[in-house]
């Protein structure tokens, strides 16, 4: 899967195709494949500290904060903003 700019292909459809709000509809009914917004807003919360130590799943283990930290970023950005 990759990633489109929707508001393009729109932009390209309105110009070159002959019933362009059939396509539009289509587009703009597609599901959100990736959340920007979420995605910055749940690493936000990891940076600004805004979790429960008590949830850390490796809390009892040798990993350090700042390691687990960036294995929950990476998780964020893998799952398209959902923190698990």
């Amino acid at each position: 899967m990759r990633l489109i700019d929707a508001e393009k292909l729109i932009k390209d459809v309105e110009k070159d195709f002959y019933y362009p709000e059939a396509y539009k509809k289509m587009i703009e009914a597609q599901p959100t494949a990736y959340d920007l917004d979420k995605v910055v807003e749940d690493l936000e919360e990891l940076r600004d500290g805004n979790y429960d130590f008590d949830c850390c799943p490796y809390r009892d283990t040798d990993i350090s904060c700042d390691k687990c930290h960036m294995i929950r970023a990476v998780d964020i950005v893998r799952h398209g903003g959902s923190q698990v």
